[in-house]
């Protein structure tokens, strides 16, 4: 008798567990309609508005800008990062030729409270642009308040699951990176003084333009521009791999999937200059696993003319969904 009743109750789990998955992905798959475009338009909109001159790091300006991220993360319930979400720190600029100040945003959503040692997953987007020069604004929408809209839709999709009581795994921090065009000091100042050690970090994710259609990737065979959504992955070691195969499987379950640049063999030139030049090369130079998500430079790039009209938010809202769930599925993996 007894040893029926161990039976019955292994079949049990056997049963349940995969209903417990799927359950999972349908919550995930909810979760992700949450993040539309009309957030994505909202926070773009704030953060390129002409008051905030470009949102030059050190500028009375930026205080706007910080109250835009700040009231998102409360507003996605994400943990403060100590007392609060604010993390101030003084550099010197050589541009200015004077100490600045610069302030990295940082919400958290925690790992359940019966997980020990978390793993700590880094979600970051640079919030800086580069201010106002010769009198011309450079409002930054694709570089990078794409990038910031992106990682909070994704916080407050993430939230979302939580407070639905799913588990999660690991802690996911999300990062506005300030002083990114002072040679990455914000992302320099948070590698050093987040109080987490290189091996406690299973994986860094780096948002920075991923908001335009402009940069279309090309067929490796005829060189023909791909013309349907599109998103460009850079990273290559093992772990990063291991982010990137998640991203196609969670693409593959996709009714409308994305196609996926990971190769740059039709633009090696692309990969080799601008992945150093973007924040998660420095946590690269730790050992830190760290891939780069963008759709790629273009003509309005660090230019006045980078503003709201280049976004195409269709296209910003579908990858937003998908990073979230591949981001999700990574953060719950064994």
């Amino acid at each position: 008798m007894l040893t029926k009743i161990k039976v019955a109750i292994f079949v049990l789990i056997l049963i349940a567990s995969p209903i417990k998955s799927a359950l999972g992905q349908d919550y995930a798959d909810s979760a992700a309609l949450s993040i539309t475009k009309e957030y994505l338009k909202e926070v773009v909109k704030e953060l390129t508005a002409p008051s905030l001159k470009g949102r030059a790091t050190g500028s009375a300006e930026m205080a706007q800008a910080r109250s835009t991220v700040i009231s998102r993360l409360f507003q996605s319930n994400a943990n403060t990062f100590g007392s609060s979400y604010a993390s101030g720190f003084y550099f010197y600029s050589e541009r200015e030729e004077k100490m600045l100040l610069g302030v990295n945003l940082i919400g958290i959503i925690r790992a359940d409270s019966s997980v020990t040692s978390p793993k700590n997953i880094i979600i970051g987007a640079n919030y800086d642009s580069r201010g106002e020069i010769n009198s011309q604004i450079y409002p930054g929408a694709d570089n990078n308040a794409s990038g910031v809209a992106a990682m909070l839709s994704i916080c407050n999709a993430a939230s979302q699951m939580k407070q639905k009581g799913e588990g999660l795994k690991s802690n996911i921090w999300f990062v506005a990176f300030d002083a990114h065009n002072s040679s990455m000091e914000g992302a320099r100042y948070f590698l050093n003084n987040s109080g987490l050690k290189a091996e406690e970090i299973s994986l860094m994710i780096n948002l920075s333009q991923v908001g335009t259609t402009l940069s279309p990737p090309k067929e490796a065979k005829t060189e023909k521009l791909i013309p349907k959504n599109y998103l460009c992955f850079m990273g290559e070691s093992n772990r990063e791999r291991e982010f990137y195969n998640l991203l196609k499987e969670c693409n593959n379950r996709s009714s409308n999937p994305l196609v996926l640049e990971n190769t740059f063999e039709t633009s090696p030139l692309f990969y080799g200059l601008f992945y150093p030049m973007c924040d998660q090369i420095l946590f690269k130079s730790e050992n830190i696993p760290s891939v780069l998500i963008t759709s790629g430079i273009h003509k309005y790039t660090n230019n006045p003319s980078d503003d709201f009209k280049v976004i195409n938010f269709n296209a910003l809202t579908e990858r937003c969904r998908l990073l979230f769930k591949t981001v999700w599925s990574f953060a719950n993996k064994e």
